[in-house]
């Protein structure tokens, strides 16, 4: 049970979601098994297609314009152009120089600290493709969980039942206030 606990654990994360959305998608693929004449495995699909778009799509496109704006203000900080943010942060130190009496032993190299920042960026870009490598593989394990779970999760609660100690009518109970 420890050996196989440990072989399934990576994929807990994606499964549990899959469930919870088979769950929530259930009414759908209800309505869908109608149209398509009681198929399972149609309106399983049918469904899980329309999961990817409801779900799935916006998510990568708000992935995708978080790696644009990220592109954009590491152009802006590597810049060196007068409207470059690493210009904006020396003219903002110097306006409050003239502002304040701040001593001039007490120097901020904003350059210094922003090269620091993107030489950390780049040493940890081979760690971030790996990170969406692996996020596209769940993503794969968890539409295939959630097709299998739409498709047959009707067997596998009445499994899940028989298998239970408790009454029958109890463990149905127990499934619809979960």
């Amino acid at each position: 049970l420890v050996v196989v606990y440990l072989l399934v654990e990576p994929f807990l994360g994606p499964l549990i979601l899959a469930g919870a959305f088979a769950f929530l998608f259930q009414p759908l693929y209800r309505r869908v098994l109608r149209i398509t004449y009681g198929h399972e495995a149609a309106a399983a699909f049918i469904t899980t297609i329309i999961s990817i778009i409801v779900v799935v799509l916006p998510i990568t496109f708000l992935g995708a314009q978080i790696l644009q704006e990220s592109g954009q203000l590491y152009a802006s900080l590597a810049g060196g152009s007068k409207e470059g943010l690493l210009s904006a942060i020396n003219e903002g130190v110097a306006e409050l120089r003239s502002l304040f009496p701040i001593p001039e032993e007490f120097h901020v190299d904003a350059g210094h600290y922003v090269r620091e920042a993107l030489g950390s960026i780049v040493q940890n870009f081979g760690a971030f493709f790996s990170s969406v490598a692996t996020g596209i593989f769940m993503m794969f394990v968890f539409l295939i969980s959630l097709y299998f779970l739409l498709k047959d999760g009707g067997r596998l609660e009445q499994y899940v039942i028989e298998l239970s100690p408790l009454k029958d009518k109890d463990d149905e109970f127990i499934i619809r206030r979960l």
